[in-house]
């Protein structure tokens, strides 16, 4: 694995979402993967690859948190050993981070 990522276009993902949408909706970033190649989802695109699940959630709770900052709602979510997504980290519009475990 060459251990390229895509943060550039990750990094923008958060101004593109604030311009154009004008409905405030729920911003998800969903960490997908095995244990060679992670993958962060963001509405139609995929970004990465990562080298490992810490790597792609780091990169996606910075995404998100640029987003919360800005006041609207972001959730991490990172697909578990049992093949379901479990929440990481939320911001939600009234300024609370929560993180999970």
């Amino acid at each position: 694995m060459s251990g390229a990522t895509n943060t550039v276009g990750l990094e923008c993902l958060c101004e593109i979402q604030t311009l154009t949408e004008t409905i405030m909706v729920d911003a998800r970033y969903y960490v997908v993967g095995d244990h060679d190649v992670w993958m962060i989802k963001f509405e139609d695109g995929e970004y990465g690859p990562y080298a490992s699940r810490d790597e792609a959630v780091a990169f996606a709770i910075g995404a998100a948190q640029k987003l919360g900052v800005r006041g609207e709602c972001a959730h991490v979510c990172v697909l578990d050993d049992d093949g379901r997504f479990r929440s990481k980290w939320t911001y939600d519009r009234d300024d609370h981070l929560r993180k999970s475990a």
